[in-house]
């Protein structure tokens, strides 16, 4: 299968992610847009031109996710809380305003992954920094109003004990029963029964594994080598779960049924989201990781690269968040 550079390699040095995260296609601008937390950028890409935005720099700009709105903007997850930003403008330096404030504490807890779903509710996951336990959760903003669904924030039990350490791996199914949640501090993909019907804080049910992977780092004479952790997702036209798979190099696609179809082996140790696009929605990016030690270049040289590949199956169309 042939893997081709979007982004990095025409100047590596200057190019070369800290951690891209949150790829996003934009129908409507014929362009991707995707994050750099450490470097806190925001970048847009298309084969005309790249724009960045430069956030200030400090723990409060952090970004975690991205999604687009049905008012044109740009929709930002910052540690500090949710901003928007109009992305028809050139590159800047840019200081957003905090439209709502981080329902966590902020010196342990950002936002991290998250989409959009059919009903336009933008889900957004966190990341708990101590990892000491299961501290972080899912948030969904519902037309202004953020609400917390999973984790110790929730309303009540079961969504209480569902928290996780580091959310990643959020997808709906194309028919909208099922919701995808990934604990890559656990190693696991979690699938829920989603209903529509019932109000957002109570519409998942039914929490079972979906997908996991063995954490053999520790391991003396691991029976194989690490497979990596699930990080984010995206779902194909047909339901199939397309994983990133951390420090494991790969991409793994996931039938419905939880039967594994094939693996994709990456030139990056560290993939951390896909997403599909282009004209045909055939077109699958793959965010990755850069801040890696110097001597893994030699084996993985497309660290910190946005990656691209030509798939036979597409995605679904980008959803956008609906404010009203």
């Amino acid at each position: 299968m042939n893997i081709e550079i979007l982004y990095g390699a025409a100047n590596p040095e200057s190019e070369r992610a800290g951690l891209a995260e949150s790829p996003l296609w934009d129908d409507q601008r014929q362009c991707w847009f995707w994050i750099d937390i450490p470097k806190r950028r925001i970048h847009r890409h298309s084969d005309a031109e790249h724009r960045v935005w430069q956030l200030p720099q400090r723990d409060a700009f952090d970004p975690g996710a991205i999604a687009l709105s049905d008012s044109g903007e740009l929709l930002l997850a910052l540690r500090s809380g949710i901003a928007r930003l109009n992305p028809d403008i050139n590159s800047a330096d840019i200081t957003p305003e905090i439209w709502i404030a981080a329902p966590y504490n902020t010196a342990t807890t950002r936002f991290n992954d998250g989409g959009v779903d059919a009903q336009g509710r933008w889900w957004i996951g966190s990341l708990f920094a101590p990892k000491t336990h299961a501290g972080a959760g899912l948030y969904c903003l519902e037309r202004g109003e953020l609400k917390a669904i999973l984790g110790e924030q929730a309303t009540q039990k079961p969504w209480q004990d569902w928290g996780v350490t580091t959310a990643n791996g959020w997808v709906m199914s194309p028919d909208g029963t099922h919701l995808y949640h990934a604990d890559t501090q656990a190693h696991t993909v979690y699938r829920y029964d989603f209903s529509a019907q019932l109000p957002v804080e109570s519409a998942l049910s039914h929490r079972q594994v979906f997908f996991q992977t063995a954490d053999t780092r520790k391991e003396a004479n691991p029976s194989e080598p690490y497979q990596g952790r699930p990080d984010g997702a995206v779902v194909d036209s047909a339901g199939n779960y397309w994983g990133a798979l951390f420090e494991g190099g790969q991409i793994v696609q996931t039938a419905p049924d939880g039967t594994i179809l094939q693996k994709i082996a990456l030139p990056a140790k560290c993939p951390t989201m896909p997403c599909f696009g282009g004209a045909d929605l055939k077109t699958l990016i793959i965010t990755t990781a850069g801040d890696r030690p110097a001597n893994e270049l030699a084996q993985y040289p497309a660290n910190g690269f946005i990656l691209s590949i030509q798939l036979p199956v597409a995605g679904l169309p980008t959803r956008r968040y609906h404010p009203q």
